[in-house]
């Protein structure tokens, strides 16, 4: 609900967020009693602009006050930190938030592949690989989002790249990465 106060979220949607591959049979009525207890929880903090849960028929929405700080959002917003500014807290401080930036994308893009929402996250590990090209971690999500929309030659087109990439590092993809790609496009 917090990476997506944006918009609201579909039942079915937010039921996947929440059990993923073990939904269970009585999901449907089991997701408004969970919505529910947020509700309950979110009562010591609500003020008139939230936060708070909407629900309507087929879909959930939260709603957080205007001040309400989201990490992800933050980390997707930031640039640079202190820009033409130097010196050792301050680099150490750019590394911090771009490790943080790099964390947030990664669970998006996993988060967004359980969802079943494989657009946005090839979107998000596109975003993921400008940021860090040679992360493997980074090429096996496409791999997988490229994977989840059916696209079996992007899969080897993002193999390929990743090892175009490394190479010029005087590396190559790790087995794990060159079988996942195997693995995605069937072989």
């Amino acid at each position: 609900l917090v990476l997506n106060r944006a918009q609201p979220i579909g039942r079915g949607d937010l039921a996947a967020a929440i059990w993923g591959d073990d939904m269970p049979d009585a999901w449907d009525s089991a997701l408004p009693v969970l919505v529910s207890r947020l509700r309950r929880s979110l009562q010591p903090l609500t003020t008139v602009d939230g936060p708070f849960v909407r629900g309507e028929t087929s879909r959930y929405e939260l709603l957080l006050p205007p001040e309400s700080i989201v990490d992800f959002e933050r980390a997707r917003a930031a640039h640079v930190l202190l820009p033409g500014e130097e010196g050792a807290w301050i680099d150490g401080a750019r590394r911090l938030l771009h490790s943080v930036r790099l964390h947030a994308l990664e669970y998006t893009v996993q988060a967004e592949l359980l969802r079943g929402h494989a657009d946005t996250a090839e979107r998000e590990a596109e975003q993921l690989l400008a940021l860090d090209p040679l992360h493997e971690g980074s090429h096996r999500l496409l791999m997988e989002a490229l994977a989840a929309r059916g696209n079996g030659s992007g899969v080897w087109r993002a193999l390929l790249d990743c090892r175009r990439l490394l190479a010029g590092e005087g590396l190559q993809p790790s087995p794990q990465t060159e079988e996942l790609a195997r693995r995605l496009a069937g072989g």
